[in-house]
């Protein structure tokens, strides 16, 4: 109820009117949200539906994938190394800066940081989670149901996410550019970055393919339309560049060994470099 200021259009950016609203302990449990525009959304058993929503993911690169938890069982010993180091490192980033009151992002496809880490980025911030699947909200929002914690659940695309620019703390980047990249051939920075706050910070993990090229074109045949080549961090750091978020800090947290199956399209002896990155909105 308390982030109603904050719901706006995504093309006008205009407050959105809220109509049939239901209110149930503090939370807005259904509504539709509109602008004059025709830009509408509605908001069911406490979601916010953008109208190009999925009910599954078309990220379809691993099994499980709309699972809470289970993601990361599916790489190798090694790989889940990799990633706890990165998710360390990416906390140890932003935990001198996490005040009470911030307001996080994650997502879409995100994996696990925020799951991990949300008992220790404070109880009275917000915490916006979005994804294009239903299913995936859904089961997030049942994990989560027992925590005493602000949380807004959007289901749609990064371009259609109805916040007001300018409102967002940190942007947690758990692996929502690389899946990005595999489902929608886009970076998406340019329809994240304005969402965030002058100053707010960005953090996230992004994998180097630099010395698997079988194992990232394996990927398109889940997602015929992926272009391999867009997978790389000067990439990543460029994108983020034409939106003003300058990258400070970059960690290189280690590699996967050529003698295992890390992820399900490991072509056999190629190995995959794991990145934590650190950036600001200037």
């Amino acid at each position: 109820f308390l982030f109603i200021p904050y719901l706006y259009c995504p093309r006008c950016q205009v407050p959105l009117r809220l109509d049939s609203a239901s209110l149930s302990q503090g939370n807005i449990q259904k509504g539709i949200l509109s602008c004059e525009c025709s830009y509408s959304a509605t908001i069911t058993d406490g979601i916010i539906l953008c109208e190009n929503f999925a009910e599954d993911t078309p990220f379809r690169a691993f099994e499980n994938v709309e699972s809470v938890m289970a993601m990361k069982e599916q790489f190798s010993p090694t790989y889940r190394k990799l990633i706890t180091k990165a998710y360390v490192w990416m906390y140890h980033q932003i935990t001198s800066s996490v005040n009470e009151g911030n307001c996080f992002m994650t997502g879409p496809f995100t994996f696990n940081f925020l799951l991990e880490y949300m008992g220790k980025l404070g109880k009275d911030n917000t915490f916006i989670i979005i994804d294009p699947s239903l299913n995936r909200i859904r089961k997030l929002k049942k994990y989560l149901s027992s925590r005493n914690y602000t949380f807004i659940f959007v289901v749609g695309k990064p371009e259609d996410i109805p916040i007001k620019h300018k409102t967002v703390d940190f942007y947690i980047d758990d692996y929502s550019t690389v899946n990005s990249l595999f489902t929608y051939n886009h970076f998406a920075t340019d329809q994240i970055a304005p969402l965030l706050k002058k100053g707010a910070e960005v953090v996230g993990i992004f994998t180097s393919y630099k010395n698997a090229p079988k194992s990232i074109f394996n990927f398109k045949k889940d997602h015929p339309d992926f272009s391999p080549e867009k997978m790389t961090f000067a990439g990543l750091k460029h994108h983020w560049a034409l939106e003003n978020v300058k990258i400070t800090e970059v960690k290189n947290v280690g590699k996967t060994t050529p003698g295992e199956i890390h992820f399900p399209q490991n072509a056999p002896g190629e190995v995959i470099e794991v990145y934590g990155y650190h950036g600001e909105k200037v």
